[in-house]
């Protein structure tokens, strides 16, 4: 458990500790203080669940406001992009993988970009010329089946015939140092990355 999931679930506890002890301070009966404690629980447990993915749902909204005023969380300046950093720290980019709309994380950590196979199936990038291979990830061990991106873009900067892992294990598309190491200059200065071709 993170810090965060601890302190919902100690806000969630102590909310029920309060609002059971006031239900028995009353005296209540059974069956209404049955009624009215399941009416909390899932009261709470929609709190709970909501606090849990605020970084997923703000990220969400953020990019369906940027859509409805034709905003992006991409800036583009000539053969410049500048990616804002997500609420869940991490950069992410509306890409096109074969002209299909793709978003991934983009990853310095990551050697090899990844796409999931649902991805790869939509975008028509095939895999499997070769053996699948296991390969270690910040989430353990996957098999992954090695392929080739005809078209890559995002924004300004687009590759051609870039190198891919296809996976069934995970559902995040990663953009990975096979497309990073191949552009002019990338850094990343406080919640701002810079990508430029």
């Amino acid at each position: 458990m993170n810090g965060d999931t601890v302190a919902a679930l100690a806000l969630v506890l102590g909310s029920a500790v309060l609002i059971g002890s006031s239900l028995v301070a009353r005296r209540i009966p059974i069956g209404t203080t049955a009624k009215l404690a399941v009416a909390w629980v899932a009261v709470f447990a929609v709190v709970y669940v909501a606090f849990l993915y605020r970084g997923v749902a703000g990220d969400a909204w953020r990019r369906a406001v940027a859509d409805v005023r034709g905003e992006s969380d991409m800036e583009i300046a000539g053969r410049t992009l500048k990616l804002r950093k997500s609420d869940d720290g991490h950069f992410w980019a509306d890409a096109r993988v074969n002209g299909q709309r793709v978003r991934f994380l983009v990853d310095s950590g990551a050697t090899v970009t990844t796409i999931s196979a649902k991805s790869a199936s939509e975008a028509g990038v095939v895999g499997g010329d070769r053996p699948a291979i296991r390969v270690s990830t910040g989430n353990g061990e996957i098999m992954v089946e090695r392929g080739r991106i005809a078209t890559l873009a995002i924004g300004p900067i687009t590759q051609n015939n870039t190198s891919v892992h296809i996976t069934d294990a995970d559902r995040i598309n990663v953009l990975g140092m096979s497309f990073l190491s191949r552009v002019r200059r990338w850094q990343v200065e406080g919640d701002v990355m810079t990508i430029s071709s």
